[in-house]
């Protein structure tokens, strides 16, 4: 997939990171990717490949891998940001687990082995 240009100029890129990080310290709401992604005028799919494509280590160019590490990080600290405020600001039980889920196996569903069993207790008791 080719990535719109202002994904692969690290310069525009690192403009567009402060944009998004003023703009939401001044709404006194969380940096997103899709903040990030108004600010770039791209869309947030286009920003998660990037992201990819400097993860599998497919930058080309020197510019455009800093481009995409830029973009790695300021994911990373997206996810951590709403991770945490998620964490801080919510009694309920649904932010933890889908953390626990995503990041560390975590399931809240037995494994199945199969053939559900069924197990009688009592059956000695029956008359026949």
């Amino acid at each position: 997939m080719t990535l719109p240009a202002a994904l692969t100029d690290p310069e525009r890129v690192n403009e567009a990171i402060e944009r998004a990080k003023r703009s939401a310290a001044e709404r006194k709401v969380p940096l997103t990717v899709e903040r990030l992604a108004a600010c770039l005028q791209v869309e947030p799919a286009d920003i998660r490949e990037a992201v990819r494509q400097a993860k599998a280590g497919r930058g080309g160019r020197s510019s455009r891998r800093r481009a995409g590490e830029a973009l790695k990080e300021v994911c990373a600290e997206c996810r951590a940001v709403l991770m945490e405020q998620g964490l801080a600001r919510s009694s309920s039980p649904v932010l933890p687990m889908f953390g626990l889920k995503v990041h560390f196996g975590y399931t809240d569903r037995p494994e199945e082995d199969g053939v559900p069993s069924v197990r009688f207790e009592g059956e000695d008791a029956i008359m026949e």
